[in-house]
């Protein structure tokens, strides 16, 4: 009865093997060449010819910074010759893709203190020598620095109401 116990045994994980490997060599695996695209016959499981590619990428978003130069971070006007007022600031780009700049600028100052008070002025933005007329600029390693001059229309009389004229020169940058 031992060795028919010992015989059964065998024949059974003789058996469960064999299924093993025809299920395996039906798959693609390592039991039977290639018939269902797994690995080839070779060392590696390759083949002759073990060779492949694995693609390498790095995304660097866009990005930039703006900064506003100067200790008061706005423009103060002064009186000039003829009585027209003038005042300018600076503001620094950089960005590591071509932008444009989106600039709203204001055509008159209001008076804070009576609104219907206002003075008419012309505000420019300069990019070293030349005004800057919304072109994209093409990408550039080092900062660029941009030069904004607010400069009255019309002499602005000593009679003028008094207070403070405020407008808002806004600047952002569009990739």
């Amino acid at each position: 009865m031992n060795k028919l116990i010992k015989v059964t045994v065998s024949a059974l994980v003789l058996g469960l093997g064999t299924a093993a490997y025809a299920t395996e060599a039906n798959r693609g695996g390592h039991g039977g060449g290639n018939p269902g695209g797994g690995h080839q016959s070779g060392n590696s499981g390759c083949g002759t010819k073990c060779d492949g590619e694995i693609p390498i990428e790095l995304n660097v978003p866009k990005h930039c910074d703006l900064d506003i130069l100067g200790k008061d971070k706005k423009i103060t006007m002064a009186a000039g010759a003829q009585n027209k007022w003038s005042g300018s600031a600076q503001f620094e780009v950089r960005a590591n893709a071509p932008y444009k700049l989106n600039i709203t600028k204001p055509s008159e100052l209001t008076n804070a203190i009576d609104g219907t008070q206002k003075i008419g002025v012309n505000v420019d933005t300069k990019l070293g020598t030349t005004l800057y007329a919304g072109a994209t600029l093409p990408y550039s390693s080092t900062a660029r620095t941009f030069d904004v001059v607010a400069t009255t229309v019309n002499a602005v009389s000593e009679m003028a109401h008094y207070g403070t004229y405020k407008g808002t020169y806004k600047v952002a940058v569009d990739f």
